[in-house]
Formats: structure tokens, C-alpha cells, sequence
């Protein structure tokens, strides 16, 4: 059943927002390509994404071109088989341990990258979580230099800490020099 323009928009696209360090905020929807937007508050671009998701559909229908349904809508088939090249001396030793352990060559690599899926997950969110610490452990060292030179906190900042992408805003104010300790 094909659905109208107004069902699809309905449905949970994917709509990246993002604000500039200007204040312009600016969407785009990841399964349209070339479809975006801009606004000057979320409010303005999310109601013009919406307005350029129908005119993209529309244009797309006009030209016999099929539109995408959103990720989460689509439905992917695995065949469960991969061709995979090794080197010579990987494929022996691999052969060898199987053997060793009384199972298939296939079993064995299924067993071994299945358990470390979960380890290259964690590992990965430990590496996220170490680039953001560092970031802010060199903001704070920024500030804290800054207050030393000037003795007040500059207004405002505009020192980016982990992957934000606004800034962070510092004003100088009684709190800022208590936190401080001066």
C-alpha cells in the first residue's frame, strides 16, 4: 500500500539538528539526501524541515523517483554468510585452534567475533569518555589561567568542552570568584 506525503512526514525520519556557534540552527533528515533546512531558533528550523521534507517528497514523486522509508521502517535481510580473506599465516593458526579445541574453523570465528562485540563497545564508550575528561580538564586549566591573569572569569567564553557545539558561556559574577576561591 503506498502511502501519501502526509503519512510519510508522520514518520520517525531521522532529523539532525544542529546550532551553529553563530545561533543559526540548521536540519537535516539523514534517509533524504539533500534535504535540509535553516532557521533562526529550533522552533523556526523544525517547522522548516518539515516544509522542505514535503516539497522533497514531492518533487520525488513527480519524478518517478521512490522516496526512502525511515531506517527504523526498513528492513534489512542478512544472509549470515560473509566472504572473509585473511592472511595465509592467520587462516593456519585460526585452523589449528579449532582443531585444538574440536570445532569447526567457522564456530570458532563466529565465537570469537561475537565475544568481542561487546568488549569493542565498552572500549569504545571508555575512549568517548576519556576525549571528553581530557577536554574539560584542559577548559578548566584554561579558565583557572585565565583567572589568574585577570582575575575574573572572561566574559564571555567561548571554550568548547567535550563535542557540544555551543559554547559554554562564563559571566564574572560573585559566584565565579567564591568558586574559585578568591
Amino acid at each position: 500500500m503506498k502511502k501519501t506525503i502526509d503519512e510519510l512526514i508522520k514518520q520517525p525520519y531521522n532529523i539532525i539538528i544542529q546550532q551553529d556557534l553563530d545561533g543559526c540552527f540548521y536540519a537535516k533528515v539523514e534517509e533524504l539526501e539533500g534535504c535540509f533546512a535553516e532557521g533562526q531558533s529550533a522552533q523556526e528550523v523544525w517547522e522548516n524541515i518539515k516544509d522542505s521534507m514535503k516539497n522533497w517528497m514531492e518533487i520525488a514523486q513527480e519524478m518517478n523517483v521512490s522516496i526512502p522509508l525511515p531506517k527504523s521502517n526498513q528492513e534489512v535481510e542478512y544472509s549470515g554468510k560473509y566472504l572473509l580473506r585473511m592472511p595465509k599465516k592467520l587462516h593456519k593458526d585460526l585452523s589449528v585452534t579449532a582443531e585444538e579445541e574440536g570445532i569447526s574453523l567457522n564456530l570458532l570465528l563466529v565465537n570469537l567475533l561475537s565475544s568481542r562485540l561487546p568488549v569493542h563497545r565498552i572500549e569504545q564508550k571508555i575512549t568517548d569518555l576519556c576525549a571528553t575528561s581530557n577536554s574539560i580538564n584542559q577548559g578548566v586549566g584554561w579558565i583557572m589561567n585565565q583567572q589568574e591573569n585577570q582575575d575574573s572569569i572572561v566574559t564571555p567564553s567561548t571554550y568548547n568542552f567535550g563535542r557540544s557545539k555551543k559554547p559554554i558561556v562564563f559571566h564574572d559574577s560573585d559566584y565565579s570568584k567564591d568558586m574559585w576561591g578568591k
